[in-house]
């Protein structure tokens, strides 16, 4: 005991409402926690439905707006080419003869009812126009002949479009285009290709491997290709370069039967060269 007072069940007291304490704190933050947690949870719905709203409000921007932009490029590009292809038509019409804006109608009427897109169907009409068909039965005459190839289940295709004038005929143009596919490259197997052959020679060289090379220089020739015939000098034999010059002129002139000289003997660098080519008959 100090001064009267009794210290034991003091502290007790004190420790009591000190647990008692503690335990209040403890319920109030779980209670903050439960709470906070059931506002972030309203809070997140909040924000979804945002989210749902932000993706609704960009989908129909989406489907309204690029639906609308294709369909207006794509009016763009009908437009242009219906009057590009339409110039071109008007190119070969007498303004004394027909009326240019009604044959445009008319152009552009034709190509709707034979299901054929503008520029391709003018364009046949000019070529009709071109093959002397008259310019005021060109349409009809052009309608008529797709007609006759779509019966036909066939094609109207242009097969000499460079001549004067061009050249039109109803064909199966998937057969069309794999003959011509195949004529093609026929031709290619039949190009040959020519090519430089190169033979080395010494001023020193004697009569048998002089000989030998003119023989190889033959069979290139026979082929077709081009022989490059070169002297090649080294050391003191630099000296008299020009004395050797008479080498590339005998090597020519044994084979003057099959072949003639195409670039005359010239030095480069260390060597003397010249090219051989086979005759034309």
């Amino acid at each position: 005991m100090t001064g009267g007072i009794k210290l034991a069940p003091l502290m007790t007291e004190i420790k009591v409402n000190i647990d008692g304490f503690k335990n209040d704190m403890q319920k109030a933050a779980t209670a903050g926690v439960k709470e906070a947690d059931r506002i972030s949870e309203k809070l997140s719905s909040v924000t979804k439905a945002g989210e749902k709203l932000s993706k609704i409000g960009t989908a129909m921007t989406a489907g309204l707006t690029v639906p609308l932009i294709s369909a207006g490029t794509a009016a763009t590009k009908m437009a242009v080419d219906y009057e590009s292809s339409f110039a071109k038509v008007s190119t070969l019409l007498d303004a004394n003869v027909v009326n240019y804006q009604e044959y445009k109608n008319q152009l552009l009427d034709a190509s709707s009812e034979s299901k054929t897109a503008i520029d391709e169907f003018s364009e046949a009409v000019y070529s009709s126009i071109s093959a002397g068909v008259d310019q005021t039965k060109a349409i009809s005459f052009t309608t008529d002949a797709m007609k006759l190839a779509k019966d036909a289940g066939l094609d109207l295709v242009k097969i000499a479009p460079t001549a004067k004038p061009p050249v039109c005929k109803i064909v199966d143009y998937g057969k069309f285009r794999y003959e011509q596919s195949r004529r093609e490259k026929e031709a290619k197997k039949k190009q040959k290709v020519i090519e430089v052959k190169e033979l080395r020679l010494s001023p020193n060289i004697d009569t048998n491997d002089l000989n030998t090379k003119v023989n190889n220089a033959r069979k290139f020739l026979e082929k077709g290709d081009k022989v490059k015939v070169t002297l090649r000098f080294r050391g003191r034999e630099m000296a008299h370069m020009g004395a050797s010059k008479h080498i590339l002129d005998d090597f020519a002139e044994n084979l003057k039967d099959i072949a003639s000289v195409e670039k005359p003997p010239k030095l480069e660098g260390k060597s003397m060269s010249l090219v051989l080519a086979k005759n034309i008959k």
